[in-house]
C-alpha cells in the first residue's frame, strides 16, 4: 500500500468560496496531485485520468464543477458535474456520465462544455443521468451544501498502481451534531477495478459510473445490499465492507433491421475495495439518542485495523480503514489520521466484511459474513446478550454484575471488543 491521508478543519464549510482555503480549490488541489501521480506510473501510461474541467474553467461564475476524462486502451469516458452557484438542492446540480464522444469540449455551459443526448436504441453510446431518482429522496444526487460553524474536510488515497483510489469528504464537525439531516455531507469517491483497470466514480449516495461485464463504464443502477432502505435493527446501524455495486451494459439487441442497443443490469456486482466501510444509521433521535455525538468517530479492531468516520452519521455512513500500525502518511497542511482527535465508537454498531461477490441482503445471520459487532452493542440486544456473556465466559472471562439487574459491565478482554491500539 502507498496510501496517505489528512484532515483540514475549517470555521464552516463554503463549497461556493474560490479562496485557496475553501473546500472546492482543495479538493481540486488533493484531486490534481493524485492524478499526476497516478499517471505518472508507468502501468498507466495508455490509460490517463484528466481533469478536463474545474471551477477555474467557468466563463460566467454561475456554476461551479469538474469534468473528469477516465482514458482507456480502447475507449475513453467522461464524468461531468456541476451545480449552480445560487442554489444547493438536488435541482441545482447536473451529473452526467458517459463515451467520450458524446463529449462536447466547448465553452457552452459557463465553460464546461456539454455531454451531448442520444435517443432511442439505435445508438451504441448513451448519456447517463447520474442523479438517482427525484422521487426517492434518499438517493437524490448529492449537492454541495454549506455548513455553518466548525467543519472538516477529510481525504484518502492509495496510489499503489493497478489499485488506486481517491476519497474526499467534507461535514460538519462539531459534536452534539447541530443538525441531523440538512445540509448533508458532501463525499466524492475514484477507486480502480483491478481486474479490468477501468474507474469507478460516485458520490455518497453511489450513484455513478463502474466497470460493466463488457470491459465499458455503465451506470450504477443498484447497490447490494440495498442499505438505503434497510432497517437498521435494534443495533441501530451497520456498516458493510465490499458493497456491491450493480452497473449497467449496453448490448446489441439481435435484430433484422437496423442495429437496436438496450441497457441491462449486469448479473455479477462489482465490490468497492475492502477499505471501505458503508451503511445505515437510525436517524430516528428518540429510539438512537447516541447517534448525536456519531462524529468523525474511530473504532479498533482486534485484528489490527482502525476505521475512521467521513463526517456525521448520516445515512448512508461512510468510514474507511487502514491498519493499526501503519497509518497514512501526513501531508504538508493538512492534519494526520494519527494526530487528528478522532471520537472513540463502542456502541451499537454491527460490522461485516461481504464475500467479494454477493447480491444477497447482509444480516446478523448471514453465514456469507464476517462479523464484528463491539460488544456493549451485543449486551444491548436482548436476544444476543446472553450469547455474548457465554462467549466470554467459555474464555474464562470474568463477567461483573452491572448497574441493570442481569446487566454487563464492560469486560476486561474479549475477541469480540474493538480495543483502542494505543
Amino acid at each position: 500500500m502507498s496510501t496517505s491521508a489528512g484532515v483540514k478543519l475549517l470555521p464552516s464549510l463554503n463549497w461556493r468560496g474560490m479562496e485557496a482555503t475553501d473546500p472546492f480549490p482543495l479538493l481540486i488541489e488533493r484531486l490534481s496531485a493524485f492524478i499526476a501521480t497516478v499517471n505518472a506510473a508507468p502501468i498507466n501510461a495508455d490509460q490517463p485520468l484528466t481533469l478536463l474541467r474545474q471551477p477555474s474553467s467557468s466563463t460566467a461564475g454561475v456554476r461551479r464543477g469538474l469534468v473528469l476524462r477516465f482514458g482507456g486502451p480502447i475507449e475513453s469516458w467522461i464524468w461531468y458535474w456541476t451545480q449552480s452557484t445560487t442554489a444547493e438542492d438536488s435541482s441545482s446540480v447536473t451529473c452526467h456520465g458517459g463515451h467520450s464522444s458524446l463529449y462536447d469540449n466547448g465553452t457552452g455551459n459557463d465553460g464546461y462544455g456539454a455531454m451531448s443526448t442520444t435517443f432511442g436504441g439505435s445508438s451504441e453510446w448513451q448519456r447517463w443521468d447520474l442523479r438517482g431518482s427525484e422521487v426517492t429522496a434518499s438517493v437524490v444526487c448529492d449537492s454541495m451544501q454549506a455548513q455553518a460553524g466548525a467543519s472538516a474536510l477529510v481525504f484518502a488515497q492509495d496510489t499503489t498502481p493497478g489499485a488506486e483510489w481517491f476519497l474526499f469528504c467534507g461535514d460538519a464537525a462539531a459534536a452534539p451534531m447541530v443538525t441531523h439531516q440538512n445540509p448533508n455531507p458532501w463525499t466524492f469517491l475514484l477507486a480502480r477495478d483491478g481486474a479490468s483497470g477501468l474507474w469507478t466514480v460516485c458520490l455518497r449516495q453511489l450513484q455513478g459510473m463502474a466497470p460493466n461485464r463488457l470491459g465499458r463504464l455503465g451506470r450504477i443502477t443498484s447497490v447490494r445490499p440495498s442499505f438505503q432502505f434497510a432497517t437498521v435493527s435494534a443495533l441501530h446501524q451497520r456498516l458493510l465492507s465490499r458493497v456491491a455495486l450493480l452497473p449497467e451494459s449496453r448490448v446489441l439487441t439481435p435484430t433484422s433491421g437496423a442495429p437496436s442497443y438496450s441497457d441491462t443490469v449486469d448479473p455479477n456486482p462489482l465490490c468497492l475495495p475492502a477499505p471501505f466501510w458503508i451503511g445505515p444509521v437510525d436517524t430516528n433521535n428518540t429510539t438512537y439518542p447516541g447517534r448525536n455525538m456519531h462524529v468523525h468517530g474511530r473504532i479498533d479492531l482486534v485484528d489490527g485495523r482502525s476505521l475512521f468516520q467521513l463526517g456525521r452519521g448520516v445515512s448512508p455512513d461512510w468510514w474507511v480503514s487502514f491498519p493499526t500500525a501503519a497509518l497514512p502518511a501526513a501531508v504538508a497542511g493538512w492534519t494526520s489520521f494519527t494526530d487528528f482527535a478522532w471520537r472513540a465508537r463502542t456502541t451499537a454498531l454491527a460490522l461485516f466484511e461481504m464475500p467479494v461477490v454477493s447480491g444477497g441482503f447482509a444480516d446478523l445471520s448471514d453465514a456469507r459474513s464476517q462479523p464484528y459487532a463491539a460488544m456493549a452493542a451485543l449486551y444491548q440486544h436482548r436476544v444476543m446478550r446472553k450469547a455474548a456473556v457465554d462467549l466470554l465466559e467459555s474464555q474464562g472471562e470474568v463477567i461483573e454484575p452491572g448497574p441493570v439487574e442481569g446487566g454487563p459491565v464492560r469486560p476486561g478482554a474479549g475477541v469480540l471488543w474493538p480495543r483502542r491500539q494505543g
